[in-house]
Formats: structure tokens, sequence, C-alpha cells
């Protein structure tokens, strides 16, 4: 048993390992190479043209015999990453890579990385010469194999699983080694060196183990070969990351041996040919394992309780995107977050344009809400999530929002949405606070007409000042979100107040530019080819990396939360039969120990809990200790009263089993059997 679940688990994390790199291939060998970032303008420098760079950099890669290349995002219909290069240098891209067409080279933006791929050229002397172009820049350096490694595998889910993994192998290393005690005893009475008794064991594991591992790196490489995914890189995190895990199991092995083989130095040889076992050292080694299986256990099951929550609230969306038609997010690219060829100011300008003629002319829906403020706890100014404020329980949206969901207020106050002119907006209220009217009304005047100003000083002159149109609406209505992003789980909000705006009433001053230049993710685009010949209309394509399908991006999201749900439901359902492993291995010792002692005082009229009162002391000791340190993990009374309360059923409902087994062979006990 335990040799194949060494195999599997390896198998299972080599697999797991494919997976990630599958996922993060091209991540992966663009972070291996050592790069230099363009971050904006250096200072008040005069950028040289995009043909006077290009042709420096061509100049400095031929002359130190190296290839440069720069990377660009190409956006896609079905939402996929594709990465693309422009090559500087008369060398080769790497294998697999694509090289950019005409068309990307010339409209995508100079600020982005570029890759040292080949050649003795040093990112201080890439730096230097890019910085004499008039940008400021940012050296990476490239990871090692051991930080790719790292970077690959950190996961909740990968952490879970070598744990769980871990506390099976020590389950089942001990539960060998106990069995395997009086039979080391007699080869030491053979006159077999505790050296030999100790690595006899641990070399046999060593030969499995590295069966183990040279099995599965050939079933990881073959599957990257198939792929078309084998490289270096991929082959030393493949190398690495099975070494590291086998080496674990293989110390862990070694640890358990010197454990119990040691231990039969404070015992006679006799002793244990009688079956008498050194039960102080084997007793703590098993209690520090039943804590470890409680906390993780416990941490297991909570975090599955917290995304089961999680994935409630997103499925609540489910009807309502299977029912929304097909909308397009674009996603900011890289240099977009810099001031390069143009000002932060300028590209602002461009968004605003840009969103104006989507919502304006092709249809485009915006729905922006507050709850990312509220992911770490922000209420600074001591608003929350469920207050009636700009900043609090509001969403703001296009006019179209309310056809498209329904929302019922009179054909007066539509029609005037779809007219709404500079100055102007609509405010739709819950029903539950009329008599509020006059008080809300003058909190978002007041908090739109910062997008009135000339400047974005708070001293700036105002150019106009905000009127409302209001209508009031049932209460105890859920408004949809058309939420896609993955770290924000709320699908719908019952009862916010509605602000129906447009980049036409906000009006073309600095804080309406930055409002719709900054609200990309809520901008919801009709038809891909559209959106994209109006993305390089107005200017800003080369600042896109992705236009994604919303309702794909949902799904993803769904499917992702799913996967991760099930996959923590198996883990806690792994974890338990592991504690149990554990405590059924901790109730053989302290049977075989304490069977003769048992069965006397039994016959002296003993009760239970008078029997095994020591054992429960120290069980109950390490309960109360795992359910305070899940305490303080988790924060959650009930998760922790509710896992030591499993625990210990488990423990009396063994213990009972057990004491009726040994009542059977009693008489044979006492004969020294």
């Amino acid at each position: 048993m335990r040799k194949w679940f060494i195999f599997l688990s390896t198998m299972l994390l080599s697999i797991f390992i494919v997976a990630r790199i599958q996922q993060e291939n091209q991540q992966l060998q663009f972070l291996s190479y050592n790069a230099v970032d363009i971050v904006g303008r250096s200072g008040d420098s005069q950028l040289s043209s995009r043909e006077e760079f290009t042709k420096t950099l061509n100049d400095l890669a031929v002359q130190t015999d190296s290839v440069i290349a720069r990377r660009v995002v190409e956006p896609q219909e079905n939402g996929k990453v594709k990465f693309v290069y422009d090559v500087y240098g008369e060398g080769n891209l790497p294998e697999g890579w694509e090289r950019a067409s005409k068309v990307s080279v010339e409209t995508s933006d100079l600020v982005n990385s570029y890759l040292i791929v080949s050649g003795p050229l040093t990112s201080d002397e890439l730096a230097e010469v890019i910085k004499q172009e008039g940008y400021s820049t940012w050296i990476s350096p490239g990871y090692s194999v051991y930080y790719s490694t790292y970077a690959l595998l950190l996961s909740e889910e990968f952490l879970v699983s070598v744990a769980l993994c871990l506390l099976t192998f020590v389950s089942l290393t001990l539960i060998y080694r106990i069995k395997d005690l009086r039979s080391a005893g007699i080869r030491r009475v053979s006159g077999q060196s505790f050296a030999k008794i100790i690595f006899l064991p641990v070399m046999t594991d060593g030969v499995m183990l590295g069966l183990t591992y040279l099995a599965n790196v050939i079933l990881a490489l073959s599957i990257l070969f198939y792929l078309q995914l084998l490289n270096t890189i991929t082959l030393s995190i493949i190398l690495l990351s099975l070494a590291l895990f086998v080496v674990t199991l293989f110390i862990l092995s070694l640890s358990l041996s010197l454990v119990y083989v040691l231990g039969l130095k404070v015992v006679s040889l006799v002793e244990v040919l009688k079956g008498k076992l050194p039960l102080k050292r084997l007793l703590a080694l098993m209690l520090l394992g039943q804590l470890a299986s409680i906390l993780v256990v416990g941490w297991t099951i909570n975090r599955t309780v917290v995304y089961y929550n999680e994935l409630q609230m997103v499925e609540k969306g489910l009807e309502e995107w299977d029912k929304a038609g097909a909308y397009y997010q674009a996603s900011y690219s890289y240099g977009s977050a810099f001031n390069g060829e143009l000002s932060k100011e300028e590209q602002e300008a461009r968004w605003y344009q840009f969103a104006k003629a989507a919502i304006q002319n092709h249809g485009a829906l915006f729905v922006k809400n507050n709850l990312n403020r509220y992911l770490q706890g922000d209420e600074s100014d001591g608003i929350n999530k469920y207050d009636y404020d700009p900043s609090g329980h509001t969403i703001f949206v296009s006019p179209n929002y309310l056809d498209i969901q329904n929302i019922q207020v009179s054909e007066e106050f539509r029609s005037k949405m779809y007219s709404l002119k500079q100055g102007e907006f609509g405010l739709i209220i819950p029903d539950k606070l009329k008599g509020q009217e006059e008080t809300l009304v003058r909190i978002y005047i007041d908090y739109l007409n910062t997008y009135g100003r000339e400047g974005l000083d708070i001293d700036s002159s105002q150019l106009f000042e905000f009127q409302p149109y209001t209508s009031l609406v049932e209460s105890n209505q859920s408004r949809f979100l058309y939420n896609t992003v993955p770290y924000i789980l709320e699908q719908y909000l019952i009862d916010p107040i509605i602000v129906v705006i447009t980049p036409e009433s906000t009006g073309d001053t600095p804080a309406s530019q930055i409002l719709w230049g900054t609200s990309l993710q809520s901008l919801f685009l009709v038809d891909y080819q559209q959106s994209i010949q109006l993305l390089k209309e107005q200017g800003v394509y080369q600042w896109v990396s992705y236009l994604l399908n919303s309702k794909a991006t949902y799904y993803e999201n769904l499917n992702s939360i799913r996967k991760q749900f099930l996959f923590l439901l198996l883990g806690a359902l792994i974890g338990i039969a592991t504690s149990i492993l554990l405590f059924n291995t901790m109730n053989l010792v302290y049977f075989e120990q304490f069977r003769r002692e048992i069965f006397i005082r039994r016959l002296a009229g003993m009760t239970f809990i008078e029997l095994h009162f020591t054992y429960l002391i120290t069980q109950l000791l390490v309960l109360g200790v795992g359910m305070l340190g899940l305490l303080f993990v988790t924060n959650e009374l009930g998760l922790s009263a509710g896992t030591g309360a499993i625990f210990l059923s488990n423990l009396f409902l063994i213990l009972f089993l057990q004491e009726r087994k040994e009542s059977k062979i009693a008489y044979t006990v006492l004969q020294g059997g």
C-alpha cells in the first residue's frame, strides 16, 4: 500500500506541475530572460522618434552580436493570451516565439519590456542606451529555475496537497515501522548492528523513491514533449520539483527510522521480543502527528466552506449571464500604465473620447460599482459598502442599463436618460428611502460636482453644476452588476442607488477624463470587430492587451472556483482519512504496550474511563491545543469545536472497538502471548 501511495502521489504531483507549465508556459519563458522595462519618460527629456529608437536598438544588437525582443500583446477574440515579438538584431527568436506583424510593430506602444534573448549584451548596457533615447527604465533580471519553480507551484491547492501527502506518508511509514519493531529486535539479537537496522529500511525506501522519481520524470517529460513544451526551463522545473518532493519523503523516512530504532536502546531486547515498544518516543511522535492532522483538516474544512460560500455567490449570476448578449471588455496593456510617447493627460483624453463614442454611437454598456474599494476593508472616510453614498451602496450606469435590466421607471424618465446633457444625471432611489430624497440628492450633486471643475484641485473654478432627474423604484430589488472581476464575488446588489451618467453628461473635464479613462473594466463593448476598429480610430488600440468576451470570462471565473472547491473538498476528505489513520496508529501503539495491564485492571472492576484515564487526558490535551491553534488560524469557534468533536468521537469509537477486540484474546495476553 505504501509503495502504491508513493508512486501515485508523485504521479499526481507530476501531472499538476505539467498542467501549471502548460498554463504559464509563455510567462515562464518571458521571465527567464534578462529584460529592461521602459516605465515612462526620463524627466523632461526629449523622446526620440519611433524610427530613431528602432534604428538605435538594431545597431546596438548588431554591434554586440545579440538579439533583443520587444513583447507585443495582440487582442484575440477567443480571449486567449497571444504574445508576439518585435526583433532587433540579426538573430532568431527562441523556438515557439512568434514574430510580430508589420502592423503590430508599427502601432504597438514602445513602452514595454525588452528582452535580451541571446548574445553578450548586458541589461545595464541596454538600459543606458534606452535612457539616451529619453526613456526611464527598470532592469528585470531573469528568474532562476528555483524562483520559477517557487512562483509556479506556490498556491493554496498545491500546499494543501503536499501537506496531506506528507501526513499520509508519515502515517503509513509509522505503521510499517511499528509492525517491524519485533523483527528489528530479532535482527539485533542475531548480531545485526544498529546502523544496519536503521539504514536497511531507509535504503529500501531510497531505491523505491529513486525508481518512482525516474518513472515520473519520464512520464512528465513525455507529456511535455507531446505538448511541444519541452525546453531547458521546463526540464529544470520538472527535475527540481519532483526531486524536492522525493527527497522530502526520503528525509521523513530516515527520521522515522532513527526515532524507532534508537528507541530500542532504552528497551531491553527481551521486552521488545515480547512486544513492548519504546512508548514515550513513539507516543510523542504520534501526538505531534495528531496535532498536525487536526490543524490541517480543520484549516482545509474551513477553506472548503469559504470556497463553497464563494461558489454560491458567483453562481447567483449564472442565469443572468446566460441571458446576456455578447459583450467584450478591453484590458489595459503594460505600456498604458506609464507616460510614454503621450502624456498621461493626453492618454486620458483619448480614453474619454473612446468611451463617449462607444456608449453614444455603438451601444456599449457601462456598469460601475464600488466593491473593489472594500476588498481590503477600506472605510477610512467612515463610509461602508452598505451606506447610501456615492462611494458606498451605489452603482453608476449608462442609460441602456435601464432597458437591459428592465428597471421600472416612467417612460418620461427613461427618455430623459437617453438625452442627458452636460451636468445632468439620473438618480434612482429605492422607495424605502422615501422622505430622504432631498438629503440624498444633495450628497450626490456634491459628489458629481467634482467632475464639473476646471482642474483637479478642490479650489479649481466650477465650470458647471449638476442637476438631477430623480425617480423612486420598488425596494427589495436585486440589481445585476455584470461583474467579471475574479476577486470580487458579488453578482448582485440589493436596492443600491442607481446613478445614470454618460461621458457627455460628466463633461470633457480632467476629472471626467480620469473617470472614463480608468473605468475600462466597467465598459462592456458590443461586437468584437467593431470594437477593435473603434479602438484604432480613437488612437487607444496600442494601450490594449486583450479584448475579452465578458460572458466567457465569467464562466472561466466560475469554473475556477468550482475546481478549487472540489479540490479542497477532496483534500478535506483525504485529510480526515489520514487523521483517522494516525489515530488508529496511535491506538495500535497504546494497546500494544498496555494490553496486559488493561486486562488486569478490568478484572479488578475498573470502568472504561478509569482504564483509559491517562490516555484520554493526553488525547484531550492534544485536541484542546489543536482546537486553540485552529481557532487562532481560522477565527471560527464553531469550526474548531466541530473538528474537535469529530476527532473525539473517532477516539471513543476506536477505543471501544479495540477494547472489544482485546477482550477476545484476554486470556492469551495473561499467559504472555
